[in-house]
């Protein structure tokens, strides 16, 4: 049975009495008390060094680089506890910056029960170029070509640790030559509100904007346990073949990879993952994509003009050797002479229903697999899809046509899903007359 209380993860216990607030500026000082705005600490790293259960690091405007060549702006190491959760977020109305341009990571968490919400972080993408990228597209050891933005339990390692209940939201992930969003060996995921751009395109490790790779079961809950929610994802393209197969492979928008962990200890992930009212539209490989992976559900998402890669048509939405993957409600707009869909070495439990399909070729939008019982063939009537607006227009086939199965409570935008005297719009965005 699946468990459906999808929001519930976002409710907070009430803090200890001894938290403490700490705060950061790039007009701060290391010497500082750091626990008031008028005294706030210069550097991040300073900061998460003190903190104890409960605490917030409050971040003021501000850039936050490197303090040395292949570093991390950010390595968290303490964690907080399921009452106490730890804090790092952007002080209100405050963007501060983490430039990783000369480094290996923007910020990289090791930690369990933390939150990270409302950064700016900024790769090196422009540093280089695509010939220096193939000259170096063996070296597996440059954080030029590899570097990335958000990390959760990557440092990899004979016996990796599992983190979990780590919350990623609310932040601009772009121009990391690596990944935009990635998380290791993890349990207990959420991903949400962000918005991933220009990632991925120099490193040989395969990468995307957002990718939840190998998760780890610290329990025995087979409900939901992940979540991919509300987040904007475009423009990640990967140029440089992956080292383990010798072709480009990734590139995508999203990505659940391999939760049956068959490049591991192939003990296969038993919890669930909810990937909900995501926009994903001109990356390289598939907006949203699962690979080697089981329970999970993809739903109410906008996916636009994918495959971008002139070598990978495999849909805007894709499930490779999938098991228990339901993907329902959602719009997937082809680019022309580009699929739907397809269904490559799935199990017969991989369900494609209730979508709406749309391309101008539409014999080769339905080449890489056949529409479902409740699909719709037509366009979705975007109002500025060049623009990068993916609300409907009155007449939209998506408005009203949709399944209430697996419906998050609200669309991308926050507005009541099913609408109010209405129904259950296919896509990430309710119309909204």
């Amino acid at each position: 049975m699946r468990i459906h209380a999808v929001f519930a993860i976002y409710c907070v216990a009430a803090m200890p009495a001894s938290a403490t607030t700490w705060y950061v500026a790039g007009t701060g000082s290391d010497s500082n008390a750091g626990t008031s705005v008028k005294a706030p600490f210069a550097t991040l790293q300073h900061a998460a060094n003190l903190t104890s259960p409960g605490d917030t690091v409050m971040v003021l405007d501000g850039t936050y680089a490197v303090p040395c060549t292949a570093c991390d702006v950010l390595d968290i190491g303490i964690s907080g506890t399921a009452a106490a959760p730890i804090t790092y977020q952007a002080y209100p109305g405050q963007k501060p910056v983490i430039d990783f341009t000369n480094g290996w990571t923007g910020i990289n968490i090791e930690a369990n029960y933390i939150v990270v919400s409302g950064f700016n972080v900024g790769g090196g993408r422009t540093k280089i170029g695509l010939p220096y990228a193939k000259k170096n597209a063996s070296n597996l050891s440059n954080y030029l070509t590899s570097a990335n933005g958000i990390v959760v339990g990557c440092g990899g390692g004979a016996t990796p640790t599992t983190y979990s209940h780590v919350v990623i939201k609310n932040n601009a992930v772009h121009d990391a030559p690596g990944a935009g969003i990635a998380t290791c060996y993890a349990d207990y995921i959420t991903i949400r509100h962000n918005t991933t751009y220009l990632n991925a395109y120099w490193s040989p490790y395969a990468n995307s904007g957002i990718s939840i790779w190998e998760m780890r079961d610290t329990d025995h809950v087979t409900g939901y346990k992940n979540f991919v929610l509300d987040n904007v994802s475009y423009g990640n393209r990967e140029y440089i073949p992956f080292y383990a197969v010798g072709s480009i492979t990734d590139g995508n928008g999203i990505i659940v990879d391999d939760n049956k962990n068959t490049q591991s200890n192939k003990v296969p992930y038993g919890g669930r993952t909810l990937v909900a009212n995501n926009i994903s539209y001109m990356n390289g490989g598939s907006g949203i994509h699962t690979y080697a992976s089981a329970h999970v559900d993809i739903v109410f998402n906008t996916t636009y003009e994918n495959n971008q890669t002139p070598s990978l048509n495999e849909g805007q939405i894709f499930a490779n050797t999938g098991t228990d993957v339901n993907i329902l409600n959602n719009i997937l707009s082809a680019a022309p002479n580009r699929t739907y869909y397809s269904n490559y070495n799935n199990a017969s439990n991989v369900v494609y229903d209730y979508n709406l399909l749309y391309s101008t070729t539409p014999k080769q939008g339905e080449k890489g697999l056949a529409p479902g019982p409740d699909d719709i063939l037509a366009n979705p009537l975007f109002t500025s899809p060049e623009n990068s607006v993916f609300t409907l227009q009155s007449g939209s086939a998506a408005i009203g046509s949709g399944s209430s199965t697996d419906a998050p409570a609200t669309d991308f935008a926050g507005h009541p899903r099913p609408t109010p005297g209405g129904g259950y719009d296919r896509g990430a965005l309710q119309y909204v007359p």
